[in-house]
């Protein structure tokens, strides 16, 4: 089977970051830390791909529909920010190159939306994938296919609150590899190395299933607090109000069962049927009497699902034409070796003079190499 591992850049450095910045050692062990989590995460499988994905400095497309995308959030002054970005930027740079790293940052787009569009694409030719990075936007990928074989998991690595999130009733798809058989005796099958894999991560660190269906109507639903995306209405006593309360984490799953069991087959997000049934949904269950509260819960929700889905669908066509034609060049991507006469370039640089020096040369005055003294020179 193959396997993808996908980094998320900022998850490494902001954990890096914050775990320093309690023992007062960001300036001291940054750099080595960030080489060493990287090194531990590319060799605990023998991953077919590794991805680097790291988000835009150069702003990115959701803030051109929605200027208070991000607009709530505030940097720790405590922290040189500026020596912090240096050396992240100086362990990229030393690493782009490296065998089998595939680094992907381009103008205009987030670490999630590539990250978004290597899953959705590796899942079509039947690779699992590793996920690492914190972010719950990331939990709307984790699903799994009986048929193709393939899992999404993401870790949680090593933070606060370490933990693996995975597809509900993942244990079938760990069965059927684990039962699976190569037929093909020239070919390597790793299903059940990385079934062990997969069982270590869950020995070791917290497990959380989830079902991405509900995980992306939930998000759509209640919005994102950190990325300033609010719920899709705000109500108070019981007409639509900008000062009222939303709908939270908890409202949208009630909302979400109450979905389910009035269409009980699977949601399709992207459909206009969709965003029908659920503003009718939330009217009926939020007892909601303003005759102008469908409309607007509607629109809310055709917006809010262009925010928060992780599909290219969703972006703009030029954007996603751009992120497409790059993932593309550096997934393609080979690296070449020029092949060098390395014996005459050692003859052009007069490597095979003699050239010892003078204290070591004994010769010259007759002594004998002595081991024994060799060392109180």
């Amino acid at each position: 089977m193959k396997v993808n591992l996908i980094l998320d850049s900022s998850y490494i450095l902001y954990k890096n970051v914050f775990i320093l910045k309690k023992l007062h050692r960001i300036k001291q062990d940054l750099a080595d830390l960030l080489m060493n989590d990287f090194n531990k995460l590319t060799k605990s499988f023998a991953f077919d791909n590794i991805y680097f994905v790291s988000d835009s400095k150069q702003g990115n497309w959701r803030k051109l529909i929605y200027k208070e995308y991000k607009g709530n959030r505030k940097r720790d002054d405590s922290i040189d920010w500026d020596f912090v970005y240096q050396v992240f930027e100086e362990f990229k740079e030393k690493i782009r190159n490296k065998k089998n790293i595939k680094s992907l940052e381009l103008v205009g787009l987030e670490g999630d939306d590539f990250i978004g569009y290597i899953v959705r694409k590796s899942n079509e030719k039947g690779y699992s994938n590793v996920i690492l990075g914190s972010d719950r936007d990331l939990n709307q990928l984790i699903k799994y296919d009986l048929n193709k074989k393939f899992i999404n998991i993401q870790w949680n690595y090593k933070f606060s609150d370490e933990r693996i999130y995975l597809p509900e009733n993942y244990q079938l798809v760990i069965e059927e590899l684990s039962n699976s058989v190569n037929e093909n005796i020239f070919e390597l099958d790793n299903s059940s190395d990385f079934v062990k894999y997969i069982d270590n991560l869950i020995n070791k660190t917290k497990t959380k299933t989830v079902v991405a269906e509900e995980i992306m109507f939930c998000k759509i639903l209640e919005g994102d607090n950190a990325d300033n995306i609010p719920s899709v209405i705000q109500i108070k006593d019981g007409k639509v109000d900008e000062n009222g309360r939303g709908i939270g984490r908890d409202g949208a799953a009630t909302i979400y069962k109450l979905y389910k069991e009035i269409h009980p087959k699977p949601i399709d997000i992207d459909s206009d049927e969709f965003v029908e049934n659920l503003s009718d949904i939330i009217i009926y269950h939020k007892k909601i009497k303003d005759i102008t509260a469908k409309d607007i819960i509607k629109k809310n929700i055709i917006f809010n699902r262009k925010l928060v889905i992780l599909d290219p669908k969703y972006m703009p066509q030029v954007t996603y034409e751009n992120m497409k034609n790059f993932f593309n060049e550096v997934d393609n991507r080979v690296i070449k070796y020029e092949p060098e006469d390395l014996e005459a370039k050692l003859e052009e640089d007069n490597f095979f003079e003699e050239k010892i020096p003078k204290q070591f040369n004994l010769e010259s005055d007759g002594e004998v190499f002595n081991p024994d003294s060799f060392w109180e020179l």
